[in-house]
Formats: C-alpha cells, structure tokens, sequence
C-alpha cells in the first residue's frame, strides 16, 4: 500500500495533479477492497470506507460518501469533475499558488439561489494527503487483519526482480 502512497504523492510534488487526484480517489476502492471477504470493491465498500476514514475530516461538512462515490465515478470514467447525480454541478480542485484556497461555495452568478448550480472548491494537495493520511491510518489500523494482509499479497507492487515463473529475476516489472 505504501507504494501506492508514494507514487500519489510524488504524483502532487511533480504537479501532475489531474494523475493526484484520480489515484486519490481510488484509495477507498483498494482499501475497502482489501478488509472484503471475496477482495473486491463495491460501491457500498467505497462509501463505508469514506465515512469511516476520510469523512472525519474538515470536508464531513462539504461532502458525503455518496458524492465522493459519484466524484470518483465521475473522474475515473467520464474524466469529469462531477457526475449527475452529485448535490452540485462540479467540483473545482484549485492549484497551488501560494495561499490556499478550500472548501468554498462558489455560486452561478446566473442562478446565485440554485444549490445544484454551485460548483464546491477543493484545494488539491490538501484532498490529496487528507486521502493518503486516512489510507495510512486505516493501513496501521489493519496490520494484523488476517484478511487484510492475505489480500495485500496481491495488491499492485514493484518487484525488482521479476517475477518467476513468469519473467526473469533481472527485469524490474510492476505487478
């Protein structure tokens, strides 16, 4: 899981920020995946896994576990920053510019009393390491679930070596 982390957030140092923002919102998947029984993700793990881990944060006022569900689906299917269903139009991930801009309300000047019109204003690298802060705190918190750490043997790793019987130990691969 730890690689994962990494890769996010030299991800956000790098500023590929659309690449942040897309692995973050992934992580409830991969965490919920690995506590299932059967290893898979599901909507219904996602949204457990939010409310548990990341929605105790600042953004439980801003966001549910729903609209982070139809955000995630939103951008890692259709590459929009919202989706249909969300209480909002959009979500708008602001850029690091010297001061922080976050968790704001930003209005339709053409519709300034229509909630579904407003667009909610995240800042990128706090989304960002709120996400990979929950996923660390939800990994320390399952170092000995027997199924947790069953499921990680499978999880996506470098493997500097190989990977026998299927490519030889001098060929770095990610698996």
């Amino acid at each position: 899981m730890n690689t994962i982390l990494e890769e996010i957030n030299r991800a956000l140092d790098f500023g590929l920020f659309y690449l942040a923002i897309v692995s973050a919102l992934t992580v409830p998947d991969i965490c919920a995946a690995l506590e299932s029984e059967k290893g898979k993700a599901t909507e219904r793990g996602y949204r457990e896994w939010c409310k548990r881990w990341f929605l105790d944060s600042s953004y439980r006022r801003h966001l549910t576990d729903l609209d982070l569900w139809r955000l995630r689906s939103g951008i890692i299917h259709q590459g929009r920053m919202g989706h249909p269903g969300m209480e909002f139009a959009r979500v708008i991930f602001s850029l690091p510019t010297g001061f922080i801009v976050d968790l704001n309300w930003l209005k339709d000047p053409q519709y300034p009393n229509d909630p579904k019109k407003r667009c909610l204003n995240l800042d990128t690298r706090r989304f960002v390491r709120t996400m990979i802060k929950a996923a660390i705190n939800w990994s320390t918190a399952n170092q000995n679930n027997a199924l947790v750490q069953e499921h990680l043997k499978n999880l996506v790793q470098y493997r500097a070596y190989g990977l026998l019987p299927w490519l030889d130990q001098k060929i770095p691969v990610v698996s």
